[in-house]
C-alpha cells in the first residue's frame, strides 16, 4: 500500500458505491482539502460529471484502473502538475475535464483514446508531447485552447484536428511531418499562434477562416497558401510576411 501524508480515507471525505467503482458523494469536510489522493483505490473506474469542479485542488493522484474522467470533473481548480501516466486503463478524458486550472506540466497515459472538447483549455501548458499516445485519433474542439504551448508533438496516428483545438498558444514551429494518417484540420485549429514554420505532408484537407485570413493570421494565410500550392508536402516558412515552400 502506498503511504502518503495526504491519504484520503473514504469514510471521512467520500461515500463510495458498493463495488467502489465510483464516488457517490463528496462530503463537506473535503472542501478544506487541496490534495486528492485516490491512488490506492484500484477498484475506482470513473470520476463523475462535475464531481470535483470548483474546489481548491492543486494536486491529484488517481488509480491505475481509472477508465473515464467525465465532463468538468476537475474543472475550475488549481492543479499545476498533472501526471496521469500511471492510469494505464484511462481511455476517455471528457469535455472540460481539466479546463480552467493552472496546469503547466501534463503527462497522459499512452492508451488514451479521447480528449474531449475544452478538456485542457485555459491552462498554462508550455510543452505538450502526445507522440506516444498511439491510440489517439482526434483532437477535439478547443481541447488545448488558451495555453502557452511552445513545443508540440502529435502522434503519428492522428487523423483529425478539430476547430480551435490549439488556438491562442505560442507555437512558432509546427511539425506535422510525422503524422502519416492526418487527413483533416478544421477551421482555426492553430489560429492565433505566432507560426513561422510548418512541416506537413501532402493532401491534408485544411479549412481556412476568411475573417482571420483578412487579419493576416499566420495559420489562415498558411492554409490558403497550402491549398493554392496543390496541398504539396513541404517545409513551409513565413518569410517577409509571405509563406514560401521548401522540400521536406
Amino acid at each position: 500500500m502506498r503511504k502518503s501524508k495526504y491519504l484520503i480515507l473514504s469514510g471521512l471525505y467520500f461515500d463510495f458505491n458498493n463495488d467502489l467503482t465510483e464516488i457517490e458523494k463528496v462530503k463537506e469536510l473535503f472542501n478544506k482539502q487541496n490534495v486528492l489522493d485516490l491512488f490506492r483505490y484500484n477498484e475506482l473506474k470513473s470520476i463523475r460529471k462535475e464531481q470535483f469542479k470548483g474546489y481548491n485542488i492543486d494536486l491529484i493522484y488517481l488509480p491505475k484502473n481509472i477508465e473515464i474522467i467525465n465532463i468538468s470533473a476537475f474543472d475550475e481548480n488549481q492543479i499545476k502538475n498533472l501526471d496521469l501516466s500511471n492510469c494505464i486503463n484511462l481511455k476517455n478524458i471528457d469535455n472540460s475535464a481539466f479546463s480552467e486550472n493552472q496546469i503547466k506540466h501534463l503527462r497522459l497515459p499512452k492508451n488514451i483514446e479521447i480528449i474531449g472538447d475544452w478538456a485542457f483549455a485555459n491552462n498554462k501548458i508550455e510543452i505538450l508531447d502526445l507522440s506516444y499516445c498511439i491510440n489517439l485519433k482526434n483532437i477535439e474542439e478547443y481541447a488545448f485552447k488558451e495555453n502557452q504551448i511552445k513545443h508540440l508533438k502529435l502522434p503519428k496516428n492522428i487523423e483529425k484536428i478539430e476547430w480551435c483545438a490549439f488556438m491562442n498558444n505560442q507555437i512558432q514551429i509546427l511539425d506535422l511531418s510525422n503524422c502519416i494518417k492526418l487527413k483533416h484540420i478544421v477551421f482555426d485549429a492553430f489560429s492565433s499562434n505566432p507560426l513561422n514554420e510548418i512541416k506537413i505532408l501532402d493532401n491534408v484537407l485544411l479549412e481556412y477562416d476568411e475573417y482571420f485570413y483578412f487579419l493576416k493570421d499566420p495559420w489562415n494565410t498558411f492554409t490558403k497558401y497550402y491549398n493554392d500550392n496543390e496541398k504539396k508536402a513541404g517545409d513551409y516558412k513565413l518569410e517577409n510576411n509571405k509563406w514560401q515552400w521548401y522540400p521536406l
